[in-house]
């Protein structure tokens, strides 16, 4: 019994021995085992992504239009170069007899060429085409004239002046307009008695005429300018919230030297040459230049009688008394123009002389009116 006892607490422990043994063999073969290696998942091919640099778009190059080759000429006869294929553009200079010329253009109609003109301060000018031998067949470029900007109203002569330097008649002669030439006006004087236009040969692209053969519309919009085309000072008002009339911060008016036997301006109207003119100035009282005086002679296209536009604009402290006579005495007719009101019309004797007196009405202070007058001939 004792025996069995033994064998079988013998056999446990062999048991546990073999189990033991057993664990740490396997654990040997796993240590010396190499590990299989685990297979990789394919790798995922990346997109390449090539990267081209942006193009720069090259600046658009403005070529100039070629120039045309000079066309050897020469002239026939004594001719104006103008600014434009017309007689009714400026003239920039005279050409004489067998002068050569280089042609480079002509306008639409083949009337006039277009020279190299160095003294024009575009460089070049017109001529008309019947008073220029070409000495070559082949014929010029059809070049369309540029167009001036104007910069303010629009005049036109009515009949061939001088354009001159300065607003007198002492001034520069510049050259020649002829009449039934379209002209920008760019200031007047102080009377508005001379008008400064658009005149490329002229100091600075401008010139002066005489206002009385000026068909214009709008004048006083225009700058007051001296001699030397700078603004002249006007009078202004303060601010206000309501309109009103600007009191003068000058002086009284100068003497001007005008009367009735020598009128500041006189104008004849006809047909052919003058139809408007203004007149500007200022007056003052109790000191000053009490008056001032104007002559104008109207004509009529048939008959006697015609019909005058009178019309006053004024800035200042007062009112403007406008007087007329004709021979001495107040035409039946007559009809005050008022500062600043609409214009006047009436009826007048054609070809006789009218004298107009513009002067302040009386006041114990100081009254200074600077007006424009513009008188226009109807017929």
């Amino acid at each position: 019994m004792r025996f069995r006892q033994d064998n079988l607490a013998l056999r446990a422990v062999f048991r546990r021995f073999c189990g033991v043994g057993l664990w740490l063999l396997l654990a040997a073969c796993a240590a010396t085992q190499p590990a299989s290696p685990r297979p990789a998942s394919p790798a995922t091919p990346e997109a390449q992504i090539t990267l081209f640099p942006t193009p720069t778009p090259s600046p658009t190059v403005s070529l100039p239009p070629p120039t045309p080759t000079p066309i050897p000429a020469h002239t026939t006869t004594t001719i104006n170069v103008r600014a434009g294929p017309g007689v009714n553009y400026p003239s920039l200079g005279l050409l004489a007899a067998n002068q050569t010329v280089q042609i480079i253009g002509q306008d639409e109609g083949g009337e006039w060429y277009l020279i190299l003109y160095p003294t024009a301060e575009a460089g070049h000018g017109w001529v008309a085409a019947p008073y220029v031998q070409r000495q070559a067949t082949v014929s010029p470029p059809v070049i369309a004239p540029s167009s001036p900007t104007a910069s303010g109203p629009l005049g036109r002569t009515s009949q061939r002046l001088n354009v001159r330097s300065g607003p007198g008649l002492s001034f520069e002669s510049l050259g020649v307009i002829e009449a039934e030439t379209t002209v920008n006006l760019t200031g007047r004087n102080r009377n508005s008695t001379w008008l400064q236009i658009q005149y490329p040969p002229g100091p600075g692209g401008h010139g002066w005429i005489s206002a009385a053969y000026v068909q214009v519309e709008d004048v006083l919009s225009l700058p007051v300018l001296d001699e030397f085309g700078s603004p002249v000072p006007v009078l202004t008002a303060g601010p206000t919230s309501r309109p009103m009339t600007p009191t003068p911060t000058l002086g009284p008016a100068r003497a001007d030297g005008d009367s009735a036997q020598n009128p500041a301006v006189r104008v004849f109207f006809s047909p052919a040459g003058s139809r408007t003119f203004l007149y500007s100035s200022d007056v003052s009282l109790p000191e000053g230049d009490a008056a001032d005086w104007v002559e104008f002679t109207p004509y009529a296209a048939s008959g006697g009688i015609t019909s005058v536009t009178l019309r006053l604009t004024c800035e200042g402290n007062g009112e403007i008394q406008v007087e007329v006579w004709q021979d001495g005495e107040t035409p039946q007719a007559w009809e005050k123009p008022a500062c600043n009101g609409e214009p006047v019309s009436v009826t007048l004797k054609a070809g006789v002389p009218y004298l107009v007196r513009l002067s302040p009405e009386p006041s114990a202070s100081l009254t200074l009116i600077r007006y424009t007058l513009a008188v226009s001939n109807d017929s």
